[in-house]
């Protein structure tokens, strides 16, 4: 139901559809432009996940047909079209590595794809090349927002896209500069925008626009309150510029219609990336390199984490909180602090990371191979 909603509130955007990279694989004897695979969606993944092959000439399955990844032929075939294989990714494959993915027909093979193959419980929904996803966003269900450089090298729009394989994707707002950090919650969903030197805050509410704020300061990473009735809609860093055109302090500041912006925190220490608790009464925000909390109603502040260069959090339906330490790894602990766990190490530099609103996956930004692209861990 969701993605009705989606489409009714974008009515105004246009699909972006998700590519790759082709390698060339000349097929023997039978190949060329006539016989190939064209796509493998989601663009990574893992042994056992369903993937979507699309092509042409593929034919009808007879004839000793089979889907080969690297150079191992896939068991489990769901379906099969001319242009279109559903296939489950076959074990014992190479892991966090590229493959080529090809369709063979007795002794003939298809121009193949270059395809990442994966960890168990892991899938690769975006392959930008070299255009970068930032700011990630877990909204409902299987909604992603992110912003990215993917229209325009220069420019930073944001998106929306699903969390099965990345498709379709959708582009949110088209104007020129950055427009970043979406937040989404139902049919509403917030951004900034950057306007000479100040970063101010938007809101849709369904089709409704409205901008937060119009000030000289810099406002940045914008999350939803999930508490009905609360306070404040919205939680998002404020940063305030000093004489010498330099940002010295930053704030974590709450709004709602008619209620804000107001100060959350109150003591200067550059406090960024605030992420509402389940029931709206703290805040989740990063100071330093650790991760902190805060009492909304008092304003006191707790310290969670000490010295490891942590940073992202994201406070989960249970009260579990998600962090990136040290820009490589993935951790987890109770809302107090306590029970402190590595969940996950993948390679690269991860950019962020959200759980799901069942926390049972996490979506994450990985820097690896030269590219920023979207990867979902099933916890």
């Amino acid at each position: 139901m969701f993605r009705v909603s989606c489409v009714a509130l974008v009515l105004f955007a246009t699909a972006v559809l998700l590519g790759g990279c082709s390698s060339s694989n000349p097929s023997e004897p039978g190949g060329g432009s006539n016989f190939a695979v064209t796509g493998v969606a989601p663009s990574g993944a893992g042994p056992g996940e369903t993937v979507t092959v699309t092509g042409i000439g593929f034919g009808d399955g007879t004839r000793a047909s089979q889907v080969v990844f690297g150079s191992t032929s896939a068991e489990t075939i769901n379906s099969w079209s001319d242009t279109e294989i559903e296939v489950v990714v076959p074990t014992g494959l190479p892991t966090w590595a590229f493959i080529d993915v090809l369709v063979r027909k007795g002794r003939a093979d298809s121009d193949a794809w270059s395809w990442l193959s994966l960890p168990l419980g892991w899938r690769r929904i975006t392959d930008n090349g070299t255009n970068d996803c930032y700011d990630l966003c877990w909204a409902d269900g299987d909604v992603l927002y992110f912003s990215s450089t993917r229209a325009e090298a220069t420019n930073f729009d944001c998106y929306f896209t699903y969390a099965d394989d990345g498709t379709p994707t959708t582009q949110l707002t088209f104007g020129s500069g950055y427009d970043g950090m979406p937040a989404g919650q139902n049919i509403n969903w917030a951004y900034v925008s950057q306007s000479g030197d100040a970063t101010n805050l938007h809101v849709y509410h369904g089709m409704s626009h409205l901008q937060v704020t119009n000030d000289d300061y810099d406002d940045r990473w914008p999350d939803f309150n999930p508490a009905p009735a609360a306070t404040y809609e919205i939680a998002f860093s404020k940063g305030v510029w000093n004489e010498l055109q330099q940002i010295t302090e930053w704030f974590i500041y709450g709004w709602s219609s008619g209620v804000g912006p107001d100060p959350i925190t109150l003591s200067v220490g550059g406090d960024f990336q605030p992420s509402w608790g389940p029931d709206g009464d703290n805040v989740a925000f990063m100071r330093g390199s650790s991760i902190h909390k805060v009492e909304v109603a008092t304003h006191n502040v707790t310290q969670l984490t000490s010295g490891h260069s942590d940073a992202c959090p994201d406070w989960g339906d249970d009260g579990q909180i998600l962090w990136v330490r040290a820009q490589d790894e993935i951790w987890t602990m109770d809302e107090d602090g306590k029970n402190q766990t590595m969940l996950v190490d993948p390679p690269g530099f991860i950019q962020s990371a959200v759980w799901s609103n069942n926390m049972d996956r996490i979506a994450m930004i990985i820097l690896l191979m030269g590219a920023y692209d979207i990867y979902i861990y099933d916890t």
